[in-house]
């Protein structure tokens, strides 16, 4: 996200709070359940003082957190897409780059995540989690049958994933950096408790014990 290119005003936000969302659940629903504290702010106002709000809200974050730990935690993502980015290019290098995975930390984003939201998780650190989980249970497993598994299910996820941050980084492309508080408001966090990935009803699936 380059921050000469945020194009974030308050008739965008009008506009992104009105679209449909995959869900059906209107954005700002969701915002009541991830951020109860901020809804309270933006309970029984028009739609563009709403948006007049968020921005405002984004506004406090960044300079409370710090823009250099916001773009901290842009930065852990942006090379965690890398290393998704790595295994869907050249799958057949996946062994050499699942330690990588193994190892990744997010620090900054997790702390940045914990100051946005209250009570919803982060569909960003829920897919991470999900691909560490899965690596870290292919290098401890000695069983062949068992890692041959766990290396399809790695590459499903991946690619899944790709998919899920080419989407995401579409959204969120005309937000600078300061603005990202308010993209993650918008776009992160999941309304629908069904679809979070269970990945280990998912193993057993294959028999598999991690």
């Amino acid at each position: 996200m380059d921050k000469n290119l945020s194009k974030v005003t308050t008739a965008n936000v009008v506009t992104i709070l009105r679209e449909n969302t995959n869900s059906g659940i209107p954005r700002l629903d969701r915002i009541k359940t991830s951020n109860p504290e901020l809804y309270l702010r933006l309970e029984g106002k028009q739609i563009k003082e709403i948006a007049e709000e968020l921005i405002a809200w984004n506004d406090e974050i960044t300079k409370n957190y710090g823009i250099t730990k916001i773009i901290s935690a842009r930065d852990e993502v942006k090379k965690y897409v890398s290393l998704i980015d790595l295994i869907a290019n050249n799958p057949e290098r996946i062994e050499i780059i699942i330690p990588s995975i193994k190892e990744f930390k997010y620090k900054n984003f997790a702390k940045l995540v914990s100051i946005l939201f209250d009570s919803a998780d982060s569909k960003l650190i829920k897919r991470i989690n999900n691909l560490i989980f899965l690596c870290l249970s292919y290098t401890k497993n000695s069983n062949n049958k068992n890692k041959k598994h766990l290396l399809e299910y790695i590459l499903q996820e991946v690619y899944y994933q790709k998919a899920f941050f080419l989407i995401f980084s579409k959204n969120i492309k005309t937000f600078g950096e300061e603005y990202l508080p308010l993209a993650l408001l918008l776009y992160d966090i999941s309304g629908e408790e069904e679809k979070q990935i269970n990945i280990l009803s998912k193993l057993k699936r294959y028999g598999l014990k991690v």
